[in-house]
């Protein structure tokens, strides 16, 4: 199972003043379970919605050792309807220049620009049509032909509906933090709105030096040797030996300046008349 955590840090520190008082969980020192109070804080703990419980000792050890991967910015959301209340989508230029809006406002302030967009229209095909002139009324200079920059979600990995959006922020944050760039996800399967989110290296420029996915996504990145096993050169072998047999047996060979000259010969002694001497011929 893989999971993604999308998370401010900085809205759990006011609970980390109720861990040292929270009791271990003494059946599974792995799970960070609240069981109680070891002793009572000396503030009282409120329950939110978001927090019926507080966090444990271990388990905001746990926490603090998962690694940031990248920094996921607010996302851009931008109407794609006329105004007038017809319902009648944007077409043309008015469509293209609404998500140019958006896209420069979400890459807005951010210091390396996007070197990579994964969008999704959740058709195989259509998508440039809205997002090369799109880029190119908001002059960014990522290219959408370019398939190292510009990834279409369906067209790569078939329909992953409703997860669309979630798949897009999973892969620009393994392509972010792996080169230390900026990427760019673009969910644009709702008719009536599109949404831009950035998300940034929290290094950037300094690519890391260890890669925690240890995915390989290109044969020439793959750990595995590209040269042929064994069992595969055997056979292969052996099905070009069953096709040697079954040709038929190639023709003698024969010299072509012999067979001219033994017509030459067969010439001069159709031309020449009964009883007569036979014209010279080269020998070779």
């Amino acid at each position: 199972m893989v999971a993604m955590i999308v998370a401010r840090p900085e809205r759990l520190d006011w609970l980390r003043a109720y861990a040292p008082y929270t009791k271990p969980n003494a059946r599974n020192d792995i799970d960070p379970a609240f069981t109680g109070w070891k002793r009572q804080p000396p503030k009282a703990f409120r329950p939110t919605p978001s927090f019926p419980e507080p966090i444990t000792e271990q388990g905001f050890k746990q926490w603090d050792r998962l690694r940031v991967l990248a920094q996921l910015h607010r996302p851009v959301e931008v109407s794609l309807m006329e105004d007038d209340q017809t319902g009648k989508p944007l077409k043309d230029q008015a469509r293209h220049a609404a998500l140019a809006s958006a896209w420069q406002r979400a890459t807005m302030g951010i210091i390396d620009a996007p070197a990579r967009v994964f969008y999704d229209t959740g058709s195989p095909t259509g998508g440039l049509a809205d997002l090369a002139p799109a880029l190119a009324t908001a002059q960014s200079t990522l290219d959408p032909l370019d398939s190292m920059q510009s990834y279409d979600l369906t067209q790569r990995l078939g329909d992953t509906g409703a997860s669309s959006p979630f798949v897009g922020i999973a892969l620009a944050t393994m392509g972010s933090y792996l080169n230390a760039d900026t990427s760019v996800v673009m969910p644009l399967r709702q008719r009536g709105k599109a949404t831009v989110i950035a998300i940034t290296s929290t290094t950037p420029g300094q690519k890391p030096e260890i890669d925690p996915f240890d995915v390989k996504l290109r044969p020439q990145h793959s750990k595995y040797s590209e040269a042929p096993s064994p069992e595969f050169k055997e056979q292969f072998a052996s099905l070009v030996r069953e096709s040697q047999r079954n040709q038929p047996a190639p023709e003698p060979y024969i010299d072509p300046a012999k067979v001219a000259y033994e017509q030459r010969l067969l010439d001069a002694f159709i031309a020449s008349a009964p009883g007569a001497d036979l014209p010279e011929v080269d020998k070779k």
